[in-house]
């Protein structure tokens, strides 16, 4: 099982400086390695089909709406299904979620106990794009979470990847992209792409 995992806003509580007002993470899970390398190929050919050059990342802020609706309306035929874990960062009381790290790590964790009982030996991906620190920090705070009583574990590794050149993460982007677009009250466009996708959900949850 391999699960693929971003996010769209960022931690961040700098409301009139820039902050989204919601931060997503996502994980677009496979169970078998012929899904995920099947579906790898397909995002693949909807760049061709688009005639976007090869190097062209898939990026949910940075498509414009034919793009995200073509993209949305092919992957559906792929076997994957999505979790998401979204924070309304306005309502967040705690002293934790002033801190971005533990804000981050957090809401991961919570991802991924929505996740659990869907998961059996899964090998997880995040985007390498913040420091290697953090990354370890992460994939160590992560690990202990998802270790049972018994020590028993759902993940079998985490490891970091490129965006750029990888395909399904970039898949989960968009899906994260296109979930979190659906709780802006001031976009026309809020629930298009997500509902081109909801049947693949297995969980949406908005917090609190």
């Amino acid at each position: 099982m391999f699960a693929y995992v971003d996010e769209s806003g960022d931690p961040g509580h700098k409301f009139n400086n820039g902050s989204s007002a919601h931060f997503v993470v996502g994980a677009v899970i496979f169970q078998t390695e012929d899904a995920r390398n099947a579906c790898a190929r397909l995002v693949s050919t909807i760049r061709k089909e688009l005639t976007l050059p090869p190097y062209r990342e898939f990026h949910f802020n940075n498509c414009n709406d034919k793009i995200r609706t073509h993209f949305f309306e092919r992957i559906i035929a792929a076997d994957f299904m999505y979790l998401t874990f979204g924070l309304n960062k306005s309502l967040l009381t705690g002293k934790g979620y002033q801190f971005k790290d533990s804000m981050y790590k957090n809401t991961v964790k919570m991802l991924f106990e929505n996740a659990e009982p869907l998961l059996r030996d899964a090998a997880v991906y995040f985007d390498a794009c913040s420091g290697r620190e953090f990354q370890r920090e992460l994939k160590s705070y992560l690990k202990t979470r998802m270790t049972r009583s018994d020590g028993s574990c759902v993940l079998s590794r985490i490891s970091s990847q490129d965006s750029k050149s990888d395909n399904l993460l970039q898949m989960a982007d968009m899906i994260c992209g296109a979930v979190a677009r659906s709780y802006r009250s001031d976009r026309k466009d809020a629930w298009k792409y997500r509902n081109i996708i909801k049947k693949k959900a297995r969980s949406e949850r908005l917090w609190p």
